[in-house]
């Protein structure tokens, strides 16, 4: 793992060792994604919290021998569009943490603006992770996770999947590897019928679908025997009810897979 290092008067950023899951067993040929991370601290100094806390922790995926220039390009790229980090690009690692270092100092700057005679200031924190749901010879699948509380009545999270083409490191869109949509879609409608029942949750009714009709989610991953179709907070639904997470098994829909799952 590289070392990055900064130091200021109120902030520290570091890398941080974390280990990774899979949900399926590597298959020898596949590339070998290893986990980095930077973190960034200010303030929570003070138990009372009468003073500023501000935690931002940010594991990202790297591989191992270093980052090649398409790994930095889409993979990491597409990192900083998930975080939403202003329209940066990734053309090096070291630009790349760069990148991540701007992002803190955007919330640090945001959340400097409390002022400091509140009795007590809320603690502010920006997490954000990863694991890697399927590596093998055909196929890789990265899912995201990110969570923060910046101020406002609730936090917000989100979850985003990338899927890319094992050999190449080119991402794959749904239509690369479902040769039906509009079949998966239908068979997607049914399976998110019987989650909801499990919910306590009357379909449609309870749901926010645009005109009332199903639309498959934004995020869609691939997993160890099953598809995963994430609906993310109020996409669908009520902030309330959650993210929403609808499973599919391959032996339902072997015929619309355009490859061997």
């Amino acid at each position: 793992m590289n070392t990055y290092r900064f130091t200021a008067a109120a902030a520290l950023l570091l890398s941080i060792t974390v280990g990774l899951h899979s949900c399926v067993k590597p298959s020898g040929t596949q590339s070998r994604i290893e986990a980095d991370s930077i973190a960034f601290v200010r303030g929570c100094t003070d138990t009372t919290g009468a003073s500023p806390c501000l935690r931002i922790t940010m594991l990202f995926p790297v591989l191992a021998g270093g980052v090649s220039e398409q790994f930095c390009a889409e993979v990491l790229g597409d990192y900083l569009d998930f975080i939403e980090a202003d329209g940066a690009r990734c053309s090096s690692i070291d630009g790349f943490k760069q990148s991540l270092l701007s992002y803190a100092y955007g919330v640090d700057s945001s959340y400097a603006q409390y002022p400091s005679t509140m009795e007590v200031i809320p603690e502010w924190f920006v997490t954000v992770w990863f694991e890697v749901l399927r590596n093998d010879d055909q196929l890789i699948t990265l899912k995201y996770y990110y969570n923060d509380y910046r101020g406002g009545a609730h936090g917000a999270y989100y979850y985003h999947y990338q899927n890319l083409d094992a050999k190449t490191l080119r991402p794959l869109a749904l239509t690369d590897l479902v040769n039906d949509v509009d079949g998966l879609a239908r068979i997607a409608e049914r399976r998110l019928m019987e989650v909801a029942q499990q919910m306590d949750l009357r379909y449609p009714d309870d749901f926010t679908f645009d005109d009332g009709k199903f639309v498959l989610p934004k995020e869609i991953g691939f997993c160890n025997g099953e598809l995963v179709l994430h609906y993310n907070i109020y996409e669908v639904a009520p902030y309330a009810l959650g993210a929403i997470e609808v499973p599919i098994a391959y032996a339902d829909i072997a015929s619309m897979l355009s490859r061997k799952l």
